[in-house]
């Protein structure tokens, strides 16, 4: 099965929290990267999305940024969702 990094805008609060529960409540989704301001571990995520989730310190919209994402890239896809996206991967997401 092809694996699938989705890499978010993250700030506390529930709509970015309720995009990072959904996103890695896929089976699709193998990694999850919050990518914010702080290098601070997001609270108040499921122990699910808390296993999948890596948090980046960085500019979601520079070029360093990107370039540090692609280059960390280990799965198969990335899904790059910008903030104030909501989305939700169905069966045949992949």
């Amino acid at each position: 099965m092809p694996t699938l990094t989705a890499v978010i805008m993250y700030e506390e609060g529930r709509q970015s929290g309720a995009l990072a529960e959904s996103l890695a409540a896929s089976p699709a989704v193998t990694r999850l990267v919050l990518i914010g301001r702080q290098a601070a571990e997001p609270s108040g995520l499921s122990t699910l999305a808390q296993s999948k989730a890596r948090v980046a310190q960085s500019d979601f919209s520079s070029g360093a940024g990107l370039n540090q994402l692609l280059d960390g890239a280990t799965t198969d896809y990335l899904l790059l969702c910008r903030p104030g996206d909501q989305l939700e991967l169905g069966q045949r997401a992949i």
